[in-house]
């Protein structure tokens, strides 16, 4: 069967098929999401969250200083007194020898000073002698770090760790 005898053959077989969805026919499975309620009413008001200023707002509670925190605000691209923007992660990469199984082997460290984990990458290095393990870590209280690392290199041998601020990590050869 050549090229053109199996394009007619397919064009065939697809004109003989019925559609399977037909658009006035058309009747969902499952029900969609239902709309969120809002506060507001069909008529109603709302503001346009888009004109306001935050420079000129004071969003910090018992502050000490209120007109100089809004000067200083108003010199500055930066996000002053928004309070914390959310969970500081940490990279932290550790090497262990090749014959280490790394799966699970700090699970319990993990669970101890990290609210979450995850390893994110999973190098060898030294000649195909050992891993270097990448983890994507937040940790529960960052006073006990150093606590955590001393775990950790009893664990791996005293060998490389490396903890710093979650890096973004490109393609690498």
């Amino acid at each position: 069967m050549n090229k053109q005898e199996l394009t007619a053959m397919v064009a065939e077989i697809l004109g003989q098929m019925e559609p399977m969805v037909k658009g006035s026919d058309y009747r969902p499975t499952t029900p969609g999401p239902e709309p969120k309620q809002t506060p507001y009413q069909e008529g109603d008001f709302v503001p346009d969250v888009t004109q306001l200023d935050l420079r000129k707002l004071y969003l910090v509670e018992d502050g000490e200083n209120p007109e100089k925190f809004r000067k200083m605000k108003e010199k500055t691209p930066a996000r002053l007194g928004s309070g914390r923007a959310g969970a500081r992660y940490k990279t932290l990469t550790l090497t262990i020898p090749e014959d280490l199984d790394y799966t699970g082997i700090f699970e319990d460290i993990w669970q101890e000073y990290a609210k979450q984990w995850v390893l994110a990458r999973v190098k060898t290095t030294n000649m195909g002698s050992m891993f270097k393990l990448t983890y994507n870590v937040e940790l529960m209280d960052v006073t006990r770090e150093k606590e955590m690392i001393d775990k950790l290199r009893c664990r791996n041998g005293n060998l490389e760790i490396a903890v710093s601020k979650q890096e973004t990590v490109g393609a690498e050869l």
